[in-house]
C-alpha cells in the first residue's frame, strides 16, 4: 500500500498539458480543446487529482483502468470509473475487433460498446483483452511475508510461551486427566496477561518448551527480504 500510494499521488501531482504539431512542425500548447477540457473537468463528483490518483492505483493493483465515456453532442465530456472487478468483456465480433463491456455491480447490469468506453492496461502476455498487475509476480513473496506476520502474531498472542511439552518420570495412565492438564496449564499461562507468569507444577511434572522463535527463523530479515522486493517490482526507490 506504501508503495502504490506514493507512486498515485506522485502521478496526481503531474500537472496535464495538451499538445498539437502547428504547419512548421512545432509543438504548440493548447488549451482551447474537448480534450483538454475533459481531462481538467472529468466529471461533477471527481476531482482531476482524485481522477489521476484513481487512475494509477487501478493500473498498479488490478493492471486496468476502465471508465465509461459520456458523450453530448458526439463529443466525450465525461469520465466515470469502473471497478474492474466487476467488468467482463465479451468479444462480439472477433474480425474487426468489436468488444463490448458488462459492467455488473448488483441490481443493474450496463453493457457498453467499446467506443464507449476508455480502457487503458498494462501489457499481458497471456490475455490480450486484460491487463497484468505488477503485483502477480509478487504473489509468492506476499504470501510468504503474510504467514510470517500470523506467526509472529500467535506468536506474541500466546504469552511469547512457545510450545512446549509437560515431562514426569511417573507413569500416568489416565487419558483424560493428560487432557485436562494440558488444558489447565494452557490457561493459566497463554496469552498476553498470562505473560511471565510463575509457573508451578505438581507431581513431578517438569515443563520442557519446543519450537522456534522469531528469532530463529530470521523474522526481521524475510520482512526486509519482501519489502526489498516489492519496491523493486514496483520501481520504487
Amino acid at each position: 500500500y506504501s508503495a502504490v500510494s506514493k507512486i498515485s499521488k506522485s502521478a496526481a501531482q503531474a500537472p496535464f498539458f495538451l499538445y498539437r504539431i502547428n504547419s512548421r512542425g512545432e509543438y504548440e500548447e493548447v488549451k482551447d480543446h474537448w480534450m483538454y477540457d475533459l481531462f481538467e473537468s472529468i466529471n461533477s463528483y471527481t476531482t482531476v487529482y482524485d481522477f489521476w490518483e484513481e487512475l494509477t492505483l487501478s493500473l498498479e493493483v488490478t493492471g486496468n483502468f476502465i471508465a465509461e465515456i459520456e458523450f453530448k453532442n458526439e463529443r466525450p465530456v465525461a469520465l466515470h470509473y469502473l471497478y474492474p472487478s466487476y467488468v467482463e468483456i465479451e468479444v462480439v465480433d472477433p474480425y474487426k475487433p468489436k468488444l463490448q463491456y458488462i459492467y455488473n455491480i448488483g441490481k443493474e447490469i450496463v453493457v457498453l460498446p467499446d467506443d464507449k468506453v476508455l480502457h487503458l492496461k498494462y501489457f499481458n502476455p497471456v490475455n490480450p483483452l486484460w491487463g497484468l498487475p505488477p503485483l502477480v509476480p509478487l504473489f509468492v513473496t506476499l504470501t510468504s511475508d503474510l504467514y510470517a506476520r500470523n506467526y509472529n502474531k500467535i506468536f506474541f498472542k500466546n504469552g511469547a510461551i512457545v510450545s512446549g511439552v509437560l515431562e514426569t518420570d511417573e507413569y500416568i495412565g489416565d487419558e483424560e486427566y493428560l487432557k485436562l492438564l494440558a488444558q489447565k496449564f494452557e490457561e493459566a499461562h497463554s496469552g498476553l496477561e498470562n505473560a511471565h507468569r510463575v509457573v508451578v507444577l505438581d507431581g513431578g511434572l517438569k515443563y520442557k518448551p519446543v519450537g522456534n522463535t522469531p528469532r530463529d527463523i530470521e523474522f526481521l530479515n524475510l520482512m526486509k527480504y519482501a519489502r526489498e522486493e516489492i519496491l523493486s517490482v514496483l520501481n520504487v526507490p
